[in-house]
């Protein structure tokens, strides 16, 4: 486990049943197909500014309705970021490969 992971259990652990319940309805809210399109469009605008722009300043306006979580779990979040890092550093990946020469391997 890491800190992060103990941390949000022990927060859970010892809320109320009243605090549990009020966390879970602010939760359902994003699970509406209303809220997961707003949060997809307001992820593909932010990482579509990134990806045209390469210049974060420019995007900030664009992204914070991303990352604000306005409309989007801190978890979706994370995992959207996660998802993206993973996808440009395999895309680098793959064009610092140099095409082997068929017939060359021994």
């Amino acid at each position: 486990y890491t800190m992060a992971a103990t941390r949000r259990f022990t927060e859970t652990t010892y809320l109320t049943q009243d605090e549990k319940k009020e966390r879970v309805e602010q939760m359902a809210k994003f699970t509406t197909p209303e809220m997961r399109e707003k949060c997809w469009n307001a992820r593909d605008q932010c990482f579509d500014c990134l990806d045209t722009t390469k210049d974060r300043r420019k995007c900030r306006e664009v992204c914070n309705e991303f990352f604000s979580g306005k409309y989007c779990l801190q978890s979706w979040i994370r995992h959207f970021t996660s998802k993206r890092r993973y996808a440009n550093a395999w895309d680098f990946y793959k064009k610092e490969q140099k095409p082997t020469a068929k017939g060359n391997e021994s």
